[in-house]
């Protein structure tokens, strides 16, 4: 496991404006996240996420 850098930790404490509630990373090679803001949204991108890791 990673720990998180100071610039995520300062990202959490001070969030941009955003209607989004879920993030997941559905490209760990190139480090690429993508937010969703409803569970619907959530469940397509863990599943773009799940194909670019198989």
């Amino acid at each position: 496991m990673v720990n998180p850098g100071e610039a995520a930790l300062k990202a959490a404490l001070n969030p941009a404006a955003g209607t989004w509630l879920y993030f997941v990373i559905t490209d760990r090679k190139r480090g690429t996240m993508e937010f969703a803001t409803s569970g619907t949204e959530y469940a397509e991108l863990v599943s773009r996420a799940d194909r670019t890791r198989r």
